[in-house]
């Protein structure tokens, strides 16, 4: 007796193979079809820079000097030279007796004056009260970025700085007015910030190159910390510096590049690299399609890729070590290889 099957009956027991079928590729075949098709990443020589931009401000020793008297101001040294402390920078000639008037100061000095109140940089002298760079020019930050200062200064506070430069230079001047200014230079600071993310690739005691707008200088991380005001997405840093800027006497507010690194070799994503028994290294594909694990030496790194070295490097133990070759093909993602590989030692022990 034949027993009849209805058409619907056989739709779902179709269906219900497809699915069998389908799981078993899901679970036995996939992974291998796709360990087959594993991407790879080939290594070439390249520059891995590890930099950022952003907006700093310069903290430096600054002595304000105002008149000590009324009268015809002749400056005796040029602006822009370094001078001793103690250096002759100008004379004040006083002027025939005007009875009992009194002369008061112009409103432009009185509001910067205002801004350097109880300012411990405010002197009144014709000698230079410091060693340091004469100018004449005042900007209105110079109470607020002094190294005095220095941990108070935040981003908020900062751009809240009214800064517009000041020019001094005038043959008649009254007491108390501002007429120059000596900036040290023998060392000075930059306060800047940074986002969290980027922040990680820099340590206090690292050593950086700033490329400001006059040019670039070498500076020290002397101070890393989190930002105290709103924005709490940011790392405040303080940069220590003792090397010669072109504009140092007029810059304030700067645009700048951070580069920690500028390593050359061969460039690697991250992604490729892995430990095994204790050391670095890459999956590097071989000419019968297997990978084979090959110890690396990190020259620089960021968070996404790293610079390391080509053919050979010289380890701890002062060993000379095969490593990789330009356009080597390394396996992304090798965590996979590992394990295999891992298993199979496993199996031959046994």
């Amino acid at each position: 007796m034949q027993i009849k099957i209805s058409k619907k009956t056989k739709r779902i027991i179709l269906i219900y193979i497809m699915l069998v079928v389908l799981l078993y590729l899901v679970i036995y075949v996939l992974p291998k079809a796709t360990d087959m098709f594993e991407t790879t990443q080939t290594l070439e020589n390249g520059v891995l820079e590890i930099s950022c931009e952003t907006e700093g401000y310069i903290v430096k020793d600054e002595a304000v000097v105002l008149a000590y008297k009324t009268g015809t101001l002749t400056y005796v040294n040029v602006e822009g030279t370094v001078v001793k402390k103690g250096g002759r920078i100008c004379s004040i000639e006083e002027e025939s007796e005007q009875g009992d008037k009194k002369e008061e100061q112009d409103g432009k000095y009185t509001e910067y004056l205002k801004a350097l109140s109880r300012f411990s940089g405010l002197y009144y002298d014709e000698n230079s009260p410091i060693s340091g760079i004469f100018s004449k020019n005042i900007d209105g930050g110079e109470k607020f970025f002094s190294p005095d200062n220095l941990e108070n200064i935040s981003k908020e506070k900062a751009e809240s700085i009214h800064l517009k430069t000041l020019q001094l230079e005038r043959e008649h001047v009254v007491k108390g007015d501002p007429i120059y200014k000596i900036t040290g230079d023998d060392h000075w600071y930059i306060v800047c910030w940074i986002d969290k993310e980027t922040a990680e690739e820099y340590k206090e005691g690292d050593y950086v190159t700033l490329t400001l707008p006059e040019g670039n200088v070498k500076a020290e991380i002397q101070k890393k910390s989190d930002e105290k005001s709103d924005d709490k997405g940011l790392c405040r840093f303080v940069f220590y510096i003792n090397t010669y800027y072109e504009d140092l006497e007029n810059a304030r507010k700067v645009d700048m590049t951070v580069t920690m690194s500028n390593s050359s070799g061969l460039i690697v994503d991250n992604e490729c690299l892995i430990k095994k028994d204790g050391q670095l290294g890459v999956y590097v594909k071989t000419k019968d399609e297997a990978y084979i694990f090959k110890p690396v030496n990190i020259k620089a790194s960021n968070s996404k890729q790293s610079a390391i070295s080509d053919g050979t490097y010289v380890n701890e133990k002062y060993e000379q070590v095969i490593t990789v070759n330009v356009y080597d093909e390394v396996l992304r993602n090798p965590e996979n290889a590992l394990e295999r590989e891992l298993k199979d030692k496993d199996k031959d022990d046994n």
